[in-house]
């Protein structure tokens, strides 16, 4: 399913779905999983505009919309900087509050992204949310949102399958968002606890992806390595390589190896020495073939644990431009 910088696209769906063949494929698709907010790995988030568009396609085609949004809660005001050339990275939605103007649980709910359940009107979505990327890795509970059968069916299947979540996070949860006011241990966050946690953690977020981005558009040209779109959303950066430029790319690799079935390119040889050159610096970067059916991709994406580490990083000149 083709994607771009604001998710699913809604015109290469609708061609997908509408000249599918049984005979060649099998029964047409009626459900369509999707993780609409910094999606994993390429960071692509939706907008509204995208959003109703892909919206009008599932109701043409009878679709069931999975929205499974973990990376729901962290979302970041856009990026302004040298890798965007001073102007925001990504467009700011009308009505949407930036994360500095957020003071109370109003203006929280309005600095979040919209959502495929947001503008439901069929009971066609089934949003699933999550703790575990916006509290801690280990908490692992999260909870579904939809039309009253299909979280039916789903209590069913769970009832002879996971059965109960566990009931140590269940407790804690209950204990940590309970109002204040209604708890008498004093131990309670409530949702505006909760809401300035989450903000924190945004804040968090933010400073590590200007860091990481502003550390590449130093020491790497843009003819390079770039990183377009930069993420709006989650925990995740996708980088351009254009490694036609590098002084070693070579396209004659089949005929030099014999093996005619074989790579074309040396691009796997060459993106192996990106990731060890980056362990070496403490940044982890990931071919992003990895994450492909067909991996015929020459991007990676990165992270680093601490600023502090990409700037040792920075302190170099680029990998590419070593080399040459």
């Amino acid at each position: 399913m083709q994607i771009d910088t604001k998710g699913v696209v809604p015109e290469a769906l609708d061609e997908l779905l509408s000249t599918w063949d049984t005979k060649l494929k099998g029964k047409k698709p009626h459900v369509m999983y999707t993780v609409p907010t910094g999606q994993n790995p390429s960071s692509a988030s939706m907008t509204l505009e995208r959003a109703k568009a892909v919206y009008a396609v599932a109701r043409k085609h009878d679709l069931i919309i999975v929205e499974d949004d973990p990376y729901y809660t962290l979302c970041m005001d856009p990026y302004v900087g040298p890798a965007s050339d001073g102007v925001p990275s990504t467009p700011t939605e009308p009505g949407r509050v930036a994360l500095k103007d957020v003071h109370d649980l109003e203006s929280f709910a309005k600095s979040l992204p919209r959502t495929y359940l947001s503008i439901d009107v069929d009971a066609r979505v089934l949003r699933l949310d999550s703790f575990s990327k916006c509290f801690a890795p280990g908490m692992r509970l999260g909870w579904l949102t939809g039309s009253p059968a299909f979280i039916e069916r789903i209590q069913r299947i769970a009832e002879t399958d996971s059965q109960e979540v566990n009931g140590v996070t269940q407790a804690f949860f209950a204990q940590l968002l309970s109002e204040p006011h209604l708890n008498d241990t004093n131990e309670s966050w409530g949702m505006e606890g909760f809401a300035r946690w989450i903000c924190d953690i945004r804040r968090q977020y933010q400073s590590k992806r200007d860091c990481l981005v502003n550390g590449i558009a130093a020491s790497c040209s843009k003819d390079f390595i770039r990183c377009k779109p930069v993420a709006a959303s989650g925990m995740f950066l996708w980088l351009d390589v254009n490694l036609e430029k590098h002084p070693e790319y070579r396209t004659d690799v089949r005929e030099t190896s014999g093996n005619p079935t074989g790579p074309r390119t040396n691009t796997n040889e060459l993106m192996q020495r990106l990731f060890e050159l980056a362990i070496e610096e403490n940044v982890l970067v990931l071919q992003s073939s990895i994450f492909a059916s067909a991996p015929s991709f020459s991007s990676v994406f990165a992270k680093t644990a601490e600023p502090k580490a990409l700037s040792r990083t920075t302190s170099h000149k680029s990998w590419l431009e070593r080399d040459s």
